[in-house]
């Protein structure tokens, strides 16, 4: 029988592919303004949390939360300069990102991070700058009423698949809760980008950033409660700390795109 170390890249691939192919069909059908948000749900946080607090205690999971939280200020930035570039070229874009990622994630890893309360201030002010850098980027685009075909379908879990195989290998950098957070990120622009005009990217760019708030609030929650509660509790509070920033999201996108 698998140990819980061994399961977890499995389920964490698996999860991954599902929640490319959703993000970008959400995206598609209800506007780049729900399908951020969604692709930013810290469900991948969740799974990679509770095994990490199974298999090394709830104060290894709170310490890979807390590194997350400024991480989250990596994937923010590698939107920033995807978006900012793409218009030279997909490919461009995608170097000069993962770039921008790979030497952030490199000095947090080689740092060992800030303590909970400096990560935050880190990503705050990241994600204040990025904010900043894509201030004439729109978050919202109409639905679009589109059929997906099975080779459709299968086309994206293979982008999602490359993309995901690609976060594995450059988690060796940002550490093994990173890459399959990334892998949405990446895997998402990379499928917009061939499949739709810039203005779509970008805009499902600019909302997964503030998207963003999502994971940071739910890795907080979990850094400061799980050595306290325990894992499960502390799952139970990062949840709905959460799904309480989801909903300020949405009300808040929601009055600033109309």
């Amino acid at each position: 029988m698998l140990s819980v170390s061994e399961l977890y890249p499995f389920i964490s691939a698996l999860l991954a592919l599902t929640m490319v192919i959703m993000v970008t069909v959400i995206g598609e059908r209800w506007g780049t303004r729900i399908g951020g948000l969604v692709g930013t749900i810290p469900s991948l946080l969740l799974i990679a949390l509770i095994f990490i607090g199974l298999s090394s205690g709830p104060e290894r999971a709170a310490s890979s939360a807390s590194i997350v939280i400024v991480e989250m200020g990596a994937n923010i930035t590698f939107l920033s300069v995807y978006l900012l570039t793409l218009h030279k070229g997909m490919g461009r874009a995608i170097i000069l990102s993962m770039f921008a990622w790979a030497v952030i994630s490199y000095m947090i890893l080689i740092s060992g991070g800030f303590g909970t309360a400096g990560n935050s201030l880190l990503y705050f002010v990241m994600l204040v700058v990025n904010l900043a850098l894509l201030r004439h980027i729109g978050i919202s685009s109409r639905p679009m009423k589109l059929k997906y075909s099975a080779k459709e379908l299968s086309f994206r879990g293979f982008l999602g698949g490359t993309a995901i195989g690609t976060a594995v290998f450059l988690s060796k950098v940002g550490g093994p809760v990173i890459g399959g957070i990334f892998a949405i990120f990446l895997s998402t622009m990379i499928i917009y980008s061939l499949k739709h005009d810039i203005d779509i990217p970008r805009a499902m760019g600019k909302s997964m950033t503030l998207g963003s708030l999502n994971v940071f609030s739910y890795a907080l929650t979990a850094s400061l409660t799980f050595p306290v509660w325990g894992i499960w509790l502390g799952t139970v509070s990062s949840l709905s700390a959460s799904i309480i920033t989801s909903l300020l999201l949405l009300r808040f996108t929601r009055r600033n795109s109309q």
